[in-house]
């Protein structure tokens, strides 16, 4: 299986669009996401969820399949929106993160090139975790020669005429209108919240991006799937995981 579908050719003339929260060192299937779209969201307006992929992700641990690295967030509202989100100690979990990524060392082939990247990209100093996620996002982009012309959907709706809806699949046509993107994809999952007739009644066309089934060699152990983009660093080269960002379908 490939990246293109029968219809697809129908579509590369006009913009495609991928909506997402900005995940903290997401998984390959989000960068084949941002791969197969010409624009990208970073939703930082909705709710944050506590204990999601905001501000953890998974990398292998030395006694057990994967263990989390997280960046550690002040103390705030369950309604607080991503993007006001505080940064608690970056330092100290920078300092972690890199500690923690030694379970790789003498093992992972890139493991040298791939703590310096982290290092680099824990080495902002900002103090909000969409704007962290979203400089991390945009070096991982830049590392894999993917293209991310993304926008924060907050500042979107702060330079609207109108308001935003607050309705998430009305704001999710309100973002592809505003953006003059006529087709939208989202991962495997979102087909239980939408429905192409949905998007067509409203003049979008909808597709759902579905990841090839990827194992690499993770130094002789049982393979863990969907683990950080760290994790597929450690292992592979860059034109090597450039290679596996084509293994998706699109339907």
């Amino acid at each position: 299986m490939g990246r293109a579908a029968p219809s697809l050719d129908q579509v590369q003339v006009v913009s495609r669009l991928g909506i997402m929260q900005p995940y903290f060192f997401p998984y390959l299937g989000y960068f084949q996401l941002i791969h197969a779209v010409d624009r990208w969201v970073i939703l930082d307006n909705v709710q944050n969820i506590r204990r999601g992929w905001i501000s953890r992700n998974r990398i292998l641990d030395p006694l057990h399949d994967w263990t989390y690295l997280t960046i550690p967030v002040r103390k705030h509202h369950l309604d607080t929106l991503i993007k006001d989100v505080m940064i608690g100690d970056l330092p100290s979990a920078r300092a972690r993160i890199l500690g923690q990524l030694n379970v790789y060392k003498g093992r992972a082939p890139y493991f040298a090139e791939t703590v310096d990247f982290v290092r680099r990209c824990l080495s902002f100093d900002v103090p909000t975790l969409a704007r962290l996620n979203g400089l991390v996002l945009e070096k991982c982009c830049e590392l894999l020669g993917l293209p991310f012309d993304h926008h924060f959907a907050s500042e979107l709706e702060a330079r609207a005429t109108s308001s935003a809806p607050s309705d998430r699949r009305e704001r999710l046509f309100w973002l592809g209108e505003t953006l003059e993107a006529k087709v939208h994809i989202y991962p495997p999952g979102a087909r239980e919240l939408y429905d192409k007739a949905d998007f067509a009644s409203r003049g979008f066309e909808l597709w759902f991006l579905h990841p090839e089934e990827i194992h690499y060699e993770q130094g002789g152990r049982p393979f863990v799937p969907n683990l950080s983009i760290i994790d597929v660093l450690m292992w592979n080269s860059v034109g090597d995981v450039k290679a596996l960002l084509d293994r998706y379908s699109l339907e």
